[in-house]
């Protein structure tokens, strides 16, 4: 729903005229014109969460899912829950409980969120920078002459958040030449 968060913007504005918007965030300024359909849940724990339950009340005669599939998709639901730890309720449980008997494999789930060694150095070196206000509050500032992954950043902040006595965490570091992101 966010298009410049988009992996694939080129990809988008070839099908922009076919889109559907399947969404658990709330819909934000930035927001595509004229999708076919859209779908939003903010109550959902995730969009894997709202896509499982459109499969699981299909009609028995519709294709299931395959292992990769249902795969992928618990795989969505456990990171966005943080493992069943956050915003996880029933219909969470639910559709995991259906894309398990679809054939999705934790071996596999556990080989998809391995992180790869750039990624995890960066994140930990932003996090190296933290300073403290109030022993309450982290904040990390990036290199000027450097630009950040706005998930690497994201995550830095997420996991500043762990720490004891932390209430709120910033990340400041720079997207681009001209964004600066927090």
């Amino acid at each position: 729903s966010k298009v410049s968060m988009s992996m694939a913007p080129q990809l988008y504005q070839r099908l922009k005229n076919r889109t559907v918007i399947i969404d658990h965030h709330r819909r934000g300024e930035e927001f595509p014109e004229n999708p076919l359909l859209v779908y939003i849940e903010p109550y959902a724990s995730s969009t894997c969460e709202l896509i499982a339950e459109m499969f699981e009340y299909q009609p028995r005669e519709s294709k299931a899912l395959n292992k990769l599939e249902a795969t992928v998709m618990l795989t969505g639901i456990q990171i966005d829950t943080k493992s069943f730890t956050r915003n996880a309720g029933t219909r969470t449980f639910d559709a995991a409980s259906y894309l398990r008997s679809a054939g999705a494999d934790s071996e596999l789930i556990e080989a998809f969120m391995k992180e790869n060694r750039t990624d995890f150095m960066e994140r930990n070196h932003l996090i190296s920078n933290v300073s403290y206000v109030d022993d309450k509050i982290a904040l990390c500032v990036g290199e000027d002459d450097r630009n950040y992954d706005p998930v690497t950043v994201a995550q830095a902040a997420d996991m500043l958040l762990g720490v004891e006595g932390i209430v709120a965490s910033f990340v400041i570091a720079r997207r681009s030449n001209e964004v600066v992101g927090v």
